[in-house]
């Protein structure tokens, strides 16, 4: 058992702690002694309209990235940037404005340019290549792998076969750039698939 019920989207490992989130932005942060953990501390995102659903250790910056499978910004003139919250790990406070934005037109347009079609940019997972730095964004919505730049310029797009990526929901790395992606079951049994990382 994992505190009280509910919808748990995110898992991240951070020196002794691991973080845990919560669609409604909460983040769990339980610290282990032995075989046992206890949560030490709740740390709130405080996001109007956002459904979390991706969370990763963004080791460079001391810092968790979030992001929500929605746009919080929808209905602002700030649509077609899709924002990603920062929580400091040495503070432990959440930035109240996105740390960065992925731009939803240049996703569009990078799209049409590759000839990929339904390129729905709805973020449920978010991890961070430990050997370039780049963003990697499963979007389990439209079965797509996104590629971005540090800076967030987008790189690739990569179409996910349905019978191989049933529900991408995970996504993780070994250090030395190996990738995992897990996925939901479902339609079929829940798997993680490992991808051998090879240097350029």
């Amino acid at each position: 058992p994992f505190h009280s019920n509910g919808d748990y989207e995110g898992i991240a490992y951070a020196g002794t702690d691991i973080y845990v989130l919560k669609s409604n932005g909460n983040i769990y942060q339980v610290s282990f002694s032995g075989a046992s953990g206890n949560t030490r501390k709740i740390l709130k995102a405080d996001i109007d309209k956002a459904d979390f659903e991706g969370l990763c250790l963004d080791r460079k910056n001391n810092r968790l990235l979030a992001v929500p499978k929605n746009n919080p910004l929808e209905d602002s003139e700030d649509k077609n940037r899709h924002p990603a919250y920062g929580l400091d790990l040495k503070t432990e406070t959440f930035a109240g404005t996105p740390v960065f934005y992925f731009d939803r037109k240049s996703i569009k347009e990078f799209a049409k340019k590759n000839d990929i079609d339904d390129a729905a940019f709805k973020p449920s997972a978010i991890g961070i290549h430990p050997v370039t730095g780049e963003i990697y964004v499963l979007s389990a919505a439209s079965r797509m792998l996104f590629v971005f730049s540090p800076n967030g310029s987008i790189r690739h797009i990569e179409k996910l076969k349905r019978g191989i990526f049933n529900m991408p929901e995970g996504i993780s790395f070994t250090p030395e750039g190996d990738m995992f992606i897990s996925n939901e079951g479902g339609e079929s049994s829940p798997t993680i698939l490992r991808f051998n990382y090879i240097g350029k």
